[in-house]
């Protein structure tokens, strides 16, 4: 019995990340490293299941309250969210994998090899790339074909004709970003005036689209999704990393011109100055990690504000460039979907991998050419700092777990010792105000907690006991 419970607790217990890693671990024998993994995918597809379930669910449920349109093939809906949800996961860690490294080796190595303007020609062009990169970007194209030329002719112009210099002004955008936000650590310029300084034509050039001209009303909210569009699982990580890889390395020279300074001063010669502890130091470094963390995030605030000003000034650039029955004449064929590009799945790769593939190679390319070192260690396994803390932690709810079996069983093998003792019958039969089967727990109790206090009734108290029964069923006869 204590045996099936446990396994039933470790089975319940199992479907928690940290409970996953634990059975792996100790019940199964893997490795920690291995386990951790399993850990590690178990959470990636728990985040993407929360991610699209429920959006799935929204939709589908407006789909048939408002519209009456219900879902015709529920087994394809279901493989079709199955795939999304896999797919997001595994192009999530992919990131972590291969883009993640290269990235913050290109941030740390980068102002040590190379001059500040070459850095930051190279931060605009990584911008650009991972814009490209930007799952959302794809998913314009699609968009582009339900929009109707006589209703909205400017937005139909920018997502068909123009699309590919759309996308374009959302790189530069991006780009701009990267270079503003990387000029910014190195100078150490404030963020709030340059938000500001971004913000206001932003604001201005939305107020002449909504009441200037009501034909660019459609492309507003095209101009400001697209600088949601930009703080994407792409984006986000290469600019944070570019940015706290700046970060690091001027911190580290300005660390050692610190300690060239304390060389060169009399007080240090004379010995003066007082060793700093360790606790200090381990809290400065503490507090120096999460303000790059923090600082990392002005390059996404940029990345989210300088898209839209771009997009803002190409739908103004289209009034001047094209008129209304330019946009009518200029309509392309339709496209040829008979083509292997135009069939699923073969569509998704081939503009998948267009996307993608530009980037890491482009990162590769930087660190072997221009940086001249090797190649970060690429490997799916997490890193041992990610994994020791919460291997402790995991160990501490594994005792803690085991003892609260240890405890379980113990009781149970003593009510079951004083069942057997007391020749207990699992009836229903009254005995006053308390039934057969509230006395064995009462009993029970009191000789757990007896035992866990290093003393056992007295036989004396069992006799009374036995006696007090006899006359308890003597009143019922």
């Amino acid at each position: 019995m204590p045996d099936f419970v446990g396994s039933l607790y470790a089975a319940v217990g199992m479907l928690g990340p940290s409970s996953l890693r634990t059975y792996l671990e100790h019940d199964k024998m893997w490795h920690y490293r291995d386990a951790s993994l399993a850990e590690h995918f178990y959470r990636l597809i728990l985040e993407q299941m929360l991610a699209v379930i429920p959006i799935s669910i929204l939709l589908i449920t407006v789909m048939w309250i408002f519209f009456d349109r219900q879902v015709t093939s529920p087994m394809e809906l279901a493989g079709g969210m199955a795939a999304a949800i896999l797919g997001l996961a595994l192009f999530v860690d992919a990131l972590r994998v291969c883009v993640m490294p290269l990235s913050e080796q290109l941030g740390e190595d980068l102002p040590k090899t190379l001059s500040l303007p070459y850095v930051l020609v190279i931060a605009a062009f990584l911008g650009v790339l991972v814009t490209y990169a930007e799952p959302a970007i794809t998913t314009l194209r699609p968009l582009a074909e339900l929009v109707d030329p006589e209703v909205a002719p400017y937005l139909y112009c920018a997502l068909m004709e123009t699309q590919e210099v759309l996308i374009l002004c959302i790189g530069l955008g991006v780009g701009a970003a990267a270079t503003l936000g990387t000029l910014r650590f190195v100078r150490g310029w404030s963020l709030k005036p340059m938000i500001l300084t971004v913000l206001s034509p932003t604001l201005m050039l939305a107020v002449y689209m909504w009441w200037g001209n009501k034909e660019l009303r459609p492309l507003l909210g095209l101009a400001w999704d697209c600088g949601a569009v930009t703080t994407g699982p792409v984006t986000v990580p290469v600019l944070l990393a570019l940015g706290i890889g700046v970060m690091k390395s001027k911190r580290q020279e300005r660390e050692a011109e610190k300690a060239k300074e304390l060389a060169k001063s009399p007080q240090r010669k004379k010995g003066g100055l007082k060793k700093k502890s360790k606790v200090h130091a381990n809290t400065k470094r503490m507090m120096e990690d999460a303000g790059d963390a923090l600082e990392g995030f002005g390059i996404v605030t940029l990345a989210s504000l300088l898209p839209v000003l771009a997009v803002e000034i190409l739908s103004i650039s289209l009034t001047f460039i094209y008129t209304h029955d330019d946009i009518m004449a200029a309509r392309p064929p339709p496209k040829d979907k008979s083509s292997l590009l135009q069939r699923t799945p073969f569509k998704e790769i081939y503009y998948s991998s267009r996307a993608i593939l530009p980037l890491i190679v482009c990162l590769i390319g930087i660190v072997i050419f221009i940086l001249k070192k090797p190649l970060p260690c690429i490997t799916f396994y997490l890193k041992e700092e990610d994994i020791q803390p919460a291997r402790k932690s995991v160990e501490q709810r594994r005792l803690s777990l085991q003892g609260t079996m240890d405890r379980a069983r113990k009781s149970m093998r003593q009510s079951v010792e004083y069942m057997r003792s007391h020749q207990f019958v699992s009836t229903n039969t009254r005995t006053g105000n308390l039934t057969i089967w509230d006395k064995y727990l009462q009993g029970a109790v009191a000789l757990g907690t007896a035992e866990s206090e290093g003393r056992h009734p007295t036989s004396g108290q069992s006799h009374d006991d036995d006696e007090e029964e006899e006359e308890e069923e003597e009143d019922d006869d």
